[in-house]
């Protein structure tokens, strides 16, 4: 798909409109149970409900006094079992796994003594090394439009538009985000499920021009980045382009800085990236949170971390010749906040973080 955006020129007082090449991409968390064998292995007497002058009436009574309605009714001697047929998630065995297959409550009729009670069935499941589709899954949408969007539409995303800065036609250019699918397995050992992620992460970018043509393409390192961001920096007359990376599940962001040459119509990456590590990334209150970058810099680096209303909880800095911090958790706020690192050129690398 394609989207249009209109250019206006103060020189040329006119309008130009500039085809953006937009991918969509479908990305799905889908949720898997463990397969087992179930049986029941005894039944446990919850209450006993009252007496009834027949089956009949205790039928009735169920039915009206639990808004059920009775499947089955399986009569041996004395007493007849009436299975209910109206279960909520929490009357059934492990529902996340096997649905409504597993019934925990039935009541019981004793047409010699008259009475009602209600039972629990106790079950036993023989784990195996399988796992069927639950059915469940969530599906979010990726566009390249240049950076990760969830809503393609929304004002708040910006778009990198240029005409003579990645070469000298007359040609507009901009930059596209270029994703990989990824897939991640998750398991819940104690729920005995698991989830697979198929998700897509930035491998890199396109300079393209509004003919089609791909004037350079540019692989980022080899970390799995959810997102990034560019910046234009004019340096004695040299021309940059700064890329931040973040990973906001790894806790580690990336700047990289790439000198534009628009005679070869190429940009190259300038000296090594600087990579910011926050551990952990999910934390309890009175827990340290560390912040840590790859490399040692003779200038301070200032970190900042605000609150999700965007206050400033905390602020300190990175002693030239250090390179890590340790924050003080209790001073931040509930739920998410955002760590800051100020490089020593001014830019900053943001990574999301929660407290509980």
């Amino acid at each position: 798909m394609q989207v249009k955006i209109d250019v206006y020129n103060d020189e040329l007082e006119k309008v130009h409109s500039v085809n953006i090449d937009v991918d969509k991409y479908t990305s799905e968390t889908k949720w898997y149970s463990q397969d087992a064998d179930v049986t029941i292995s005894g039944a446990n007497k919850l209450a006993t409900i009252g007496e009834y002058a027949t089956l009949d009436d205790a039928v009735k009574y169920v039915e009206e006094r639990y808004d059920t309605i009775v499947k089955s009714i399986i009569t041996e001697g004395s007493i007849s079992k009436i299975v209910t047929s109206r279960l909520f998630q929490d009357d059934c065995y492990m529902f996340e796994n096997f649905g409504y297959e597993y019934p925990l409550y039935y009541y019981e009729y004793n047409s010699e003594t008259k009475e009602l009670a209600s039972f629990e069935n106790v079950y036993e499941a023989a784990w195996k090394n399988t796992y069927h589709d639950t059915g469940r899954s969530d599906k979010g949408y990726t566009y390249s439009y240049p950076q990760r969007l969830d809503d393609v539409d929304n004002d708040n995303h910006r778009c990198f538009i240029t005409q003579t800065l990645f070469n000298d036609d007359e040609k507009y250019e901009y930059i596209q985000c270029n994703y990989a699918l990824q897939t991640d397995e998750v398991k819940d050992e104690a729920n005995h499920m698991k989830q697979v992620y198929n998700s897509y992460i930035v491998k890199g970018f396109s300079i393209k021009s509004e003919d089609g043509k791909v004037l350079s393409t540019v692989d980022l390192p080899t970390d799995n980045y959810d997102t990034f961001d560019f910046e234009l920096l004019s340096l004695n007359s040299k021309k940059f382009l700064l890329v931040d990376a973040s990973n906001y599940s790894g806790g580690s962001a990336t700047s990289i800085l790439y000198q534009i040459d628009p005679v070869s119509e190429s940009i190259k990456q300038v000296g090594t990236p600087v990579k910011v590590k926050v551990d952990p990334t999910i934390t309890s209150r009175n827990q340290p949170v560390n912040v840590t970058l790859d490399n040692v810099s003779d200038k301070a680096r200032r970190v900042v971390v605000t609150d999700a209303a965007g206050r400033t909880v905390y602020s300190n800095s990175i002693s030239a010749g250090q390179k890590s911090i340790s924050i003080d958790s209790s001073r931040l706020g509930n739920g998410m906040n955002v760590v800051t690192v100020e490089g020593d050129k001014g830019k900053s690398e943001n990574i999301k973080i929660f407290v509980k």
